[in-house]
């Protein structure tokens, strides 16, 4: 009992260092995506200061099915395990 309790932390401890690894990884790159959409929002905003339009084009209405694009979410991690520990923590998460 105590072998299969100690395998199960060990698997549950595993898990928690690849969650937070991944995270780690999702913020980096949301800061790294944010502070690039900062700088466009601020050339942006020099380009709408800097140019004057003498007449407003017509807008266009869209549905919400066309203004909602399909989304891929891709999130690429840098993780020193091997693929067969990692399919022992993902299976660990399915008990």
């Amino acid at each position: 009992m105590g072998e299969e309790d100690s395998e199960r932390r060990s698997s549950q401890f595993a898990y928690l260092d690849l969650l937070t690894t991944a995270l780690t990884e999702h913020e980096k790159n949301l800061n790294r995506l944010i502070e690039k959409l900062e700088k466009i929002s601020n050339n942006l905003a020099k380009i709408a200061e800097t140019s004057v339009s003498p007449a407003k084009p017509p807008l266009k209405v869209v549905s919400e099915r066309e203004a909602t694009p399909e989304t891929l979410i891709y999130i690429r991690l840098k993780v020193r395990r091997s693929p067969e520990e990692l399919k022992a923590i993902l299976k660990s998460l399915k008990e």
